[in-house]
């Protein structure tokens, strides 16, 4: 197999429509993050972006997406912001990931949310854990969905129902806006995203403006059925809650949601999941994959996953052991956080802390105004 590692700006009409024909051939490679316009999008915002050519005597049988890291190491596309990862190439197509690595020109290439269905083509230089991602299987229409979720979500429901009820009766008219192109709603998007990422001790994504060029240019993108819808939660006439996701033919992923936190009570970011799976079944759309994560609404909501991979493969058997002794100790600490409950929810605490002191840190910095000038007391007349 010929591997040739080109720029996605550099695909041709013809390899373009070869890649969009193999992933509409395959419902398992129906994520929005697997298609070309996801991947030329990227590759406008990094210019460490390359997709490697696969082919054949008969012509283009796939491509692999991927990012080139320091030192020759290579990552999934995206990887960060991406919840799906693969090959697009047909399920009978005989992949040896070990070498594509080494045709790519890469020391190593790593994932975190790789197809699972991509285990066959992993060899003994790869290292992986299984992962799952919870989605809601809409295909059935929304009222089937809300049926077959009752016996075990029916407080949920029940409860996003009466406070949907008090948000209309308090502040006005809710509804919900599924795609809007506005980018200063994107902006106020965001902004509540980094008070959240800061608010909850995480590194802001948003903080990096590649990553705000790349979300603002997504926004734009048209391309058949690919798209980034921006979704709004209204009650009246005010915005208490909106999601970036990114749209395929099928799929619907809930990338960036958030909430104005003076709506707390509400439960605006339920309220939008909720709403939003309804009027996918208007649009077409019969899956929402809710992103890796054990959160309790998503356990609750989600009727299906999608079976995940995080890990590495490896040029050569040297590589990989100089690459699994770097990163043991970090993993072993996480395998034991993640394996125990209480372990989890303590270092969910510890990041609300460090996220409190940021806050308070930056509100000494900014003063009450937030915007850099110290408050003062108002004299008389002023």
């Amino acid at each position: 197999m010929k591997v040739d590692v080109v720029r996605p700006g550099e695909l041709g009409p013809q390899e373009l429509a070869r890649w969009a024909a193999i992933q509409a051939a395959d419902e398992a490679l129906a994520s929005p993050f697997l298609s070309p316009q996801f991947a030329t999008a990227v590759g406008r915002a990094r210019a460490s972006t390359r997709v490697a050519v696969l082919s054949d005597g008969e012509g283009v049988v796939g491509f692999l997406p991927f990012e080139v890291r320091r030192l020759g190491f290579g990552a999934a596309l995206a990887k960060g912001l991406s919840d799906v990862q693969g090959l697009i190439v047909s399920q009978e197509a005989d992949i040896d990931l070990q070498r594509l690595v080494r045709e790519c020109g890469l020391r190593s290439f790593d994932f975190d949310h790789l197809l699972a269905s991509h285990e066959r083509w992993l060899s003994g230089t790869s290292r992986f854990v299984h992962e799952r991602s919870p989605a809601l299987d809409l295909s059935g229409g929304y009222d089937a969905y809300v049926r077959q979720q009752r016996d075990g979500s029916r407080s949920l429901f029940q409860s996003t129902g009466r406070k949907r009820r008090k948000l209309e009766r308090d502040h006005g008219p809710v509804r919900l806006v599924f795609d809007d192109a506005d980018p200063g709603l994107l902006d106020q998007v965001l902004r509540w995203k980094s008070d959240q990422y800061r608010r909850t001790g995480r590194v802001d994504r948003f903080a990096n403006p590649t990553t705000r060029a790349l979300v603002h240019d997504l926004l734009k993108v048209r391309e058949g059925s690919f798209g980034a819808p921006l979704t709004a939660l209204l009650a009246g006439d005010k915005v208490v809650a909106g999601h970036l996701g990114l749209r395929s033919r099928t799929t619907l992923a809930w990338w960036f949601p958030v909430y104005d936190t003076a709506y707390a009570a509400y439960s605006p970011g339920l309220v939008l999941c909720v709403e939003l799976a309804r009027a996918m079944t208007e649009e077409g759309l019969t899956l929402l994959d809710l992103g890796k994560g054990d959160e309790l609404y998503k356990e609750r909501l989600s009727n299906t996953e999608i079976a995940l991979l995080q890990g590495s493969v490896a040029r050569d058997r040297l590589t990989a052991s100089l690459d699994r002794a770097r990163r043991w100790p970090r993993e072993q600490v996480m395998r034991v956080v993640l394996e125990s409950p209480g372990l989890r929810s303590r270092a969910r605490a510890t990041l609300a802390g460090v996220g409190a002191l940021r806050e308070h840190a930056t509100r000494r910095r900014t003063g009450p105004t937030g915007d850099g000038r110290v408050g003062r007391r108002r004299r008389h007349g002023e």
